[in-house]
């Protein structure tokens, strides 16, 4: 009952695995010879999650939140997407899947469909989020001429985000992941009730 993003994802990781016989050598042989790939990929064959020691003080990921320079339209879109990963906690998929139609300003909430385990649900937006998302959905996007109804469009083309366009963007401004900014999302709101 996997998603198929996910099943591709285990069979690239498995198609690198190769030949390499299931002995604690060969497996050592494999550690190896993964070693040069990304370090998302190389986390496809990982451990099972768990939860960081250390949660991100409020104040630091504020400052994250103010790195995009908000006077050009890719700092606007950036921060846009970095807000929508602090306030909405979705995840790489579920930001990357937003359509426009699943932002609701009236009610500040925003519809995710087919989240993990296909499960829809819709979660509510901090008044900054809304603010720096109306913005970015009508007066930024519109600019970048997308060919998608996706939220977030690249800037020199205005196609839908990739997995790694998206970790490229975070990575001008943090070392963060998508999931990473899910922790301080829950924890800050329960924090501040």
């Amino acid at each position: 009952n996997y998603k198929p993003t996910t099943l591709e994802q285990y069979r690239y990781v498995f198609r690198k695995f190769g030949d390499t016989p299931l002995t604690k050598a060969g497996l050592i042989d494999f550690q190896t010879r993964i070693q040069h790939l990304d370090v998302y990929t190389r986390r496809g064959v990982r451990e099972t999650h768990k939860l960081p020691k250390t949660v991100p003080k409020q104040d630091e990921v504020l400052q994250i939140l103010q790195k995009p320079d908000v006077t050009t339209y890719k700092g606007i879109r950036d921060r846009a997407i970095l807000e929508v990963l602090y306030s909405c906690g979705l995840r790489n998929a579920e930001l990357r899947a937003l359509q426009v139609e699943d932002v609701n300003f009236e009610t500040k909430m925003v519809r995710v469909n087919n989240g993990k385990n296909s499960k829809d649900r819709v979660v509510p937006m901090t008044e900054e989020c809304a603010k720096l998302l109306d913005t970015y959905i009508n007066f930024v996007r519109p600019e970048l001429k997308p060919k998608h109804t996706t939220v977030f469009v690249g800037i020199q083309r205005g196609r839908a985000l990739s997995c790694d366009g998206l970790l490229a963007i975070l990575k001008e401004y943090t070392d963060f992941t998508p999931h990473r900014f899910r922790h301080p999302y829950a924890t800050h709101m329960l924090e501040n009730g």
